[in-house]
Parts: structure tokens; sequence; C-alpha cells
């Protein structure tokens, strides 16, 4: 399941002038940069082609793609557009259900919380500068006889990267709590995992992995995900784990030896735990591009 991230289109009503929301604009960039890095599969979804995108009166994104420096910054969010589900709505069951801000109708926050996704804005605007906005809602329910019932719910937002950064755990596992086999595991390490590197070894042991396992090793893979993002090799050899990791003894190194990436035998000594049971997951660190390589992923080997 993908990162959807929806354009707040509230956010480009603000009247703003040119340089205000050029300011916003490398803003915004750099928060679907910096989520994209942590998940490649992040889409953004908008209500119409970005290039028709205005940003303020009579400013469109079509004309601040060709000021300087921000060719990069457009094929970025292009990249991201393009990644968006074909026919994505940005809206569900319409007619029973109804999202606005301030009084305005507000697509792109319905969106991201029917969707369970996360709204980007422009920042141009003291109501885009918090990482959850109150979004007032109207819904018909049945019971009993039809009526409206209206209420307050909190949307997952940012548009600045320290309102991005406030959602870390949640990017990084967005969608994992969907993944029922070790098969559909494997099928988004691409994009759950980005660093982490995987032999392709692994694939058969993730497609044997008992279910009693999935949840465990999700978790174990996404809390060394987060640790070696964290890592700072210059300054100390290993991560700071936050469980319990081991390198194995010089009498079993035979055993968790495997042909790397490369195709060079090496030891994958270095093991984390999962349970119930004695699960182990083998892995190598790469400090010069601040990653693991996992080579091995089940029961402890030997055992």
């Amino acid at each position: 399941m993908r990162v959807l991230l929806f354009l707040n289109e509230l956010s480009c009503e603000h009247g703003a002038d040119e340089r205000t929301v050029d300011d916003g604009m490398r803003d915004l960039v750099e928060t679907v940069r910096q989520i994209r890095s942590r998940r490649k599969d992040a889409a953004l979804v908008s209500t119409v082609p970005l290039k028709d995108v205005e940003l303020s009166e009579n400013y469109r994104v079509s004309q601040w793609i060709n000021k300087r420096g921000n060719r990069d910054r457009w094929r970025l969010l292009q990249s991201a557009r393009n990644m968006a589900p074909i026919g994505a709505a940005l809206t569900q069951d319409t007619d029973e259900v109804e999202y606005t801000h301030r009084n305005r109708r507000a697509e792109g926050l319905a969106g991201a919380h029917l969707a369970d996704g996360l709204a980007v804005s422009l920042p141009v605007h003291p109501d885009w500068l918090s990482s959850w906005i109150d979004v007032d809602r109207c819904r018909v329910v049945e019971d009993d006889g039809v009526q409206l019932v209206h209420d307050t719910v909190q949307v997952r937002h940012a548009g600045r990267p320290v309102d991005g950064s406030k959602h870390e755990d949640w990017i990084d596992s967005s969608g994992l709590a969907g993944i029922v086999s070790g098969a559909e595991l494997w099928a988004g390490v691409g994009d759950f995992f980005t660093h982490i590197r995987f032999l392709d070894r692994v694939e058969q042991d993730l497609r044997g992995l008992d279910r009693v396992w999935l949840r465990s090793v999700r978790e174990r893979l996404v809390e060394l995900d987060r640790t070696v993002a964290q890592w700072e090799p210059s300054r100390s050899r290993h991560p700071a784990w936050r469980s319990y990791v081991t390198p194995e003894s010089e009498s079993r190194m035979r055993l968790c030896e495997f042909a790397d990436l490369d195709g060079v035998v090496r030891p994958f000594s270095l093991h984390a735990r999962f349970t119930p049971g004695a699960g182990r997951i083998h892995f190598r660190l790469d400090p010069e591009q601040r990653m693991m390589t996992v080579g091995y992923i089940g029961r402890k080997l030997g055992a």
C-alpha cells in the first residue's frame, strides 16, 4: 500500500505575492523530497494536473517552473505525481460526506483523511504551519432514519520539512499493517525499507515465513531501518541499536556466510532477534553508504 500525499488546494487560495509563494514552494518540495527519501512509493495526488495548479492569483505552477532553480524541483514533484494511482480519487462517497475548513470545501484534506494519507500544503499562511489540521466533517448516517452528523476530525499534514519529520514513524510503517504474508512483505521491501538491502535468497526466507512471525519480523525490520537512518558512521562503528543485536560467535561464523550482492561470500554475523521462539535476522553493515544488507531471516541458524 502506497503512501498517498494529497495536495491541499486551499493552501493556494490566500493571494500571497510571488516571492512568498516561491519560498513556500521550496518548503513544499523539500517536504515531498524528505518523505520520498523514506518511502520511494510516496505518490502525490492533486485535483487538477500539477502544471495547472494556481499557486496564487494569476500565478500558476507552469510559470513557477520557468524560474531559475525550479526545474529540478518540478521534476521531483512530477515524478511523485506520475506515481499517483491511476484514477486516484480525492474523495470517496462524496454524496454522503463533506469536509470543510473555515467553511470552505476541502477536497485535498478530505482525500487525506479518507485514504489515511497525508495532506501537503503551500505554507504561506498560519493555517498550514502545523503537523495536524482540524477539519469539519458532515456525514449522512442511517440509524433509525437518515440524519446528518457533524464532527471535527484531525488530518495528518505537512507543509514544511519540520512538519513532515513529525510523521516519520507513520511514513515508515504506513501500509505495513495490511501485509498478511511473507510474500507480500518481500514485494514491498524496496518501498518500506530505504536503508536496508536484501540478498535475493531472503525472498525464500520470507515466502516460507511462519505467519506467527510476520508481525515480529515487520516490526524488527522497521526498527532496524530507522536505526540505520539515524546512524552517523563517522562517529560510531555501530548504530545505537534499539533492541538486542550481537555478532555471531567465531565457532558459528560459517553458518552465517552468504554470497553478497556482488557475489563475494561474506559473514553476516550481526543479528537481531524476533519472537516467538528463536527467530533471527542476520545482516552486515555498510558504513560508506549508511546501509545494511540482510542475508537471512528465520529460525536460529543451526538450531
